[in-house]
């Protein structure tokens, strides 16, 4: 169990009796332990009214005669869960990955809700889920934003076909629906194609996709620090002969290795 890396609360020799249901529901009190309400039995029987409590209290048994296939068990299960938590979390706008759209002016379907516009995905990822701020200019100060919440969006389609998500540079039309009784903005009149459109960032959804994303944000993470090396080596190769360059580019390679630690 420890090699990989299972939590055991206890352990017991024998049939599974309704006692040990009784013991494991203590899981159940607390959010964060309910998915290791779990029983792993290795060779033995479990009695029939201790599966038939555990079924309604909502503890899982597994139940195998080799162990391998009972760790097997296991982690696919376990699999399942963290899959089903990052979708709904997505979906229900709890975990909201940074995204910026470009209005495509030649494709806006509906100005009114469910606001239906074409846009280009400009960077970041668009989720089904996501809610939607579009940044509008200011009369008198240009560089300054007034952010009008639009709504989440419901659907993201690219030629009649479903998705749910869209990557940097794909053109696809989004659905974008009101939030409960918050304030309808329209297409014309409060925003055009010139605005940005860019997610709804808390700190609670971003405390919230850190924890349910963190293994593909690391290999995001991961995966712009490789493309920022090769980068500055691609630079340091093109203006090896000119020292001025190649100091800042030092600089910049220097830099980019104190934010990897």
């Amino acid at each position: 169990m420890k090699q990989n890396k299972i939590p055991v609360a206890a352990i017991r020799v024998g049939p599974v009796v309704k006692k040990d249901v009784t013991r494991c529901s203590v899981m159940l009190e607390k959010r964060e332990s309910k998915r290791y309400a779990v029983m792993l039995c290795f060779d033995v029987r479990v009695e029939k009214d201790a599966a038939e409590m555990a079924e309604k209290l909502g503890i899982k048994i597994f139940s195998a005669n080799i162990i391998y296939h009972l760790f097997d068990q296991f982690t696919a299960y376990m699999k399942k869960l963290e899959d089903d938590e990052r979708a709904a979390a997505a979906r229900s706008g709890e975990a909201v990955w940074p995204v910026e759209l470009e209005i495509l002016p030649e494709f806006i379907i509906n100005k009114h809700n469910p606001i239906i516009l074409g846009c280009r995905v400009k960077d970041g990822a668009l989720k089904i889920g996501t809610p939607i701020t579009v940044l509008v200019p200011r009369q008198n100060e240009p560089t300054k934003f007034d952010p009008l919440e639009l709504g989440r969006v419901v659907s993201i389609e690219d030629n009649h076909r479903s998705l749910e998500s869209a990557e940097k540079g794909r053109e696809v039309a989004v659905k974008i629906e009101r939030i409960g009784d918050a304030q309808a903005y329209a297409y014309g009149r409060h925003f055009d194609y010139k605005c940005p459109l860019v997610s709804t960032i808390t700190r609670d959804s971003l405390d919230c996709l850190k924890k349910t994303f963190k293994a593909q944000l690391e290999a995001d993470k991961e995966a712009a620090f490789a493309a920022r090396r090769k980068k500055i080596a691609q630079l340091a190769e093109a203006y090896k002969n000119d020292p001025v360059k190649i100091t800042l580019l030092n600089k910049a390679a220097k830099d980019l290795a104190m934010l990897e630690k």
